[in-house]
Parts: C-alpha cells; sequence; structure tokens
C-alpha cells in the first residue's frame, strides 16, 4: 500500500482528499502547515506528497525546496487556487512535479497520483534499459538504484519527473521529441496548455547538467519541433 501525505491548511480540503484517497486504497497522513509537513516527512517515509501551495508559517513552494534538497525522488503534486500560469511555474521551479488547480477534480488528481507512482516503479526495474545502475550515455551515468544521474563523477540528483524526462530523451539520442509526445510518455496524458510544465522541467534538468544552462548544448531545442538530447 502507498502512502501519501496530504499537507493543506483547509481542514476540509484535508478531511475530503483523505477520505477519498483512503477508500482509493492509500494509506493517508496528513499535516496543516509547512512546519507539520516537514517534521513527519523526518520522521517518517512517504511514497508521494500533495502539497498546498499557500500556507501560514511557512508556503508549500519552501516545503518543497527543503524536501527537495532531504529526498529528491519523492513525487510532489502541487495543489494552487491561483491560475495564473507564473505561480504554476513557479511551483515547478521549486521542484513540484506536477500540479492542480483548486478546486480540486478528485478523478483527476487521483490520475496524476497513479501516473507518479508507475513512473517512480518504472525507473525501479532493471530491465536492460538506460534506467540500469550505472549506464552511460554521452558524459551521463544514469543510476537507477539512486535515481540521479553522474556527470563527470559528479552526483546529480533529481526529482522523479526529472529523471524519467531525461531517460525518455537519452533512450533517443539524436532524435527530436516533441512536447506533445513528452506529455503523453513521462506525464501520462496531453494537453496543449500544459506546455510550460514541459519547458519548466527542461530548463530545471538543464541547470543541473549543462555547464552553461543558457547555451544548452546536452538538451538542444529544435525550434517549432520538441527537444533532442546531444550525446557527442
Amino acid at each position: 500500500m502507498s502512502s501519501l501525505l496530504i499537507v493543506d491548511d483547509c481542514v476540509e480540503t484535508v478531511a475530503l482528499l483523505k477520505d477519498f484517497l483512503v477508500v482509493a486504497g492509500f494509506s493517508v497522513s496528513t499535516a496543516y502547515d509547512g512546519d507539520e509537513a516537514l517534521a513527519k516527512l523526518r520522521k517518517s517515509r512517504f511514497d508521494l506528497v500533495v502539497l498546498d501551495l499557500t500556507m501560514p508559517k511557512m508556503d508549500g513552494l519552501e516545503v518543497c525546496r527543503i524536501l527537495r534538497s532531504k529526498t529528491p525522488y519523492v513525487p510532489v503534486v502541487m495543489l494552487t487556487a491561483r491560475s495564473g500560469v507564473a505561480d504554476r511555474i513557479a511551483g515547478l521551479e521549486a521542484g513540484g512535479d506536477d500540479y492542480l488547480i483548486k478546486p480540486i477534480n478528485l478523478k483527476e488528481l487521483l490520475a496524476r497520483i497513479h501516473a507518479l507512482l508507475r513512473l517512480v516503479r518504472n525507473i525501479s526495474v532493471d530491465d536492460g534499459s538506460l534506467s540500469g545502475k550505472g549506464v552511460p550515455i554521452g558524459n551521463l551515468i544514469f543510476d537507477k538504484v539512486q535515481r540521479c544521474i553522474f556527470k563527470e563523477n559528479t552526483r546529480i540528483p533529481l526529482t522523479v519527473k526529472e529523471y524519467s524526462l531525461l531517460l525518455f530523451l537519452a533512450e533517443k539520442p539524436g532524435s527530436v521529441v516533441s512536447k506533445e509526445t513528452l506529455l503523453k510518455k513521462v506525464w501520462g496524458y496531453a494537453h496543449s496548455g500544459y506546455n510550460h510544465t514541459i519547458e519548466t522541467h527542461i530548463n530545471r534538468l538543464r541547470s543541473k547538467i549543462e555547464d552553461d544552462p543558457t547555451k544548452p548544448k546536452i538538451i538542444v531545442t529544435v525550434w517549432g519541433a520538441g527537444y533532442k538530447l546531444v550525446t557527442s
């Protein structure tokens, strides 16, 4: 049974999400502010965190940044009442893997949770693909055990979405992959309105693996078509 942590300062929202997700077969813990969330994350292991952006004491962005510094591979679904693109991008840049806008569609939340947990399972399977431990491509070495990559002997921690996105590109070196394909294959859904989700994750990856993120040489943009990973 997968273990989830729901973090939101709204008691009614927490109760609604907990009841729904327990019925869906999850073990669910709750927190009502950032401090309480971090205390529970220090004491217990969770398979996924559902995290509200706007909370007292410490907002969801700061909670996510701290979480990422400790356990970068734990998937995070962010919840926000703000529909603006800038707010959603801020959540992704802080380390969120996905986001939903309130009021929450419970079936959509469940689908996103299942998709993220499936990604974690897939990159943990030693199937002989590039996700195997110590498999190199270009100057990057993928390590599925730690869910990270190594570049020139330097360990680079990645979120589950960052790892899966980079792995998908790396398994098609030199091939152009569209944003729509990435959304469908990595996120598990297709929606043109989520293009900035891809762009934000690509930018985060570049900040971690490129010598100069402003002049990327590993993940290259093919204007009007998508992205490709260059190995030489």
